[in-house]
């Protein structure tokens, strides 16, 4: 049977075998095109909203010969699927994430929200975390200063750090005038990027020349204080104080330090 523009009206529930249409289908607002013997899916559009509703069992397959592809109003790409190759999202036309043979393609930055992470609980060891939640780059401003008090003026040349989950790792190369201190105490680096976990020996200085004893023989390093560098004479238990700081008006430290963050 063939339908034409050419006016009529048919009854209610007219059943049909083979129908061509010459010219629109036209449904109105809230009208249905209904398919399968329980309605199963529904095409229609309400006044606000247009929906393919699937009412039924299965699922829904879209097939295509070629490309498989979602478009905006105007005609922007959304998704493209294209048959034997790569499925691509889009934002604003611009491809983002694409599957491929060996994985997923991204263009762009993967954002992850506060909170969450990259999750390797599927190769999971004896640790108590398998997540992957931080990285981070950046400098920090390192400050010269006593247990009781008092500072030394501090320029910084170069002071950075990179964190990794819960692992900071820096460096810093500092200039302290020692001519005029008014350090009380021992003597403390602060200004960390991060507060640290309590522990012995995490700094070393690789260069050092602010003390009056032999730091090449001796060696510096640093305690873990929390928010500061305790610095101690080598490895030992004896802090560097206040009455051990030399007088150079350009004492230099050169130092790296790896420790886990609070």
């Amino acid at each position: 049977m063939t339908i034409k523009q050419l006016g009529g009206v048919f009854g209610r529930n007219p059943t049909f075998n083979d129908v061509t249409v010459d010219g629109d289908a036209v449904f109105p607002d809230g009208s249905k095109a209904i398919f399968g013997a329980g309605s199963d899916l529904q095409i229609y559009h309400d006044g606000a909203n247009s929906y393919i509703d699937d009412q039924g069992t299965g699922r829904i397959i879209i097939k295509g010969n070629d490309d498989v592809r979602i478009r905006s109003g105007s005609d922007e790409e959304m998704i493209v699927a294209a048959s034997n190759g790569a499925t691509t999202l889009y934002y604003d036309s611009f491809p983002k994430i694409a599957t491929a043979s060996t994985g997923v393609s991204i263009t762009g930055n993967v954002i992850v929200n506060s909170g969450n992470g990259i999750d390797f609980s599927a190769t999971s060891g004896t640790g108590t975390s398998e997540l992957f939640d931080d990285y981070e780059e950046g400098t920090w401003t390192p400050t010269l200063y006593g247990s009781g008090g008092g500072s030394a003026t501090v320029t910084v040349n170069n002071a950075s750090y990179t964190k990794i989950g819960n692992t900071v790792r820096l460096n810093a190369y500092i200039f302290a005038d020692l001519s005029a201190h008014t350090i009380v105490g021992d003597v403390r680096l602060g200004g960390l990027p991060y507060n640290g976990v309590s522990l012995s020996s995490v700094a070393s200085a690789t260069y050092c020349n602010m003390f009056t004893f032999d730091e090449k023989t001796t060696g510096v390093s640093g305690y873990m204080g929390g928010n500061h560098f305790q610095l101690m004479q080598g490895s030992s238990v004896s802090a560097i104080t206040a009455t051990e700081l030399g007088s150079g008006a350009s004492a230099i430290l050169v130092l790296s330090a790896t420790y886990p963050v609070s």
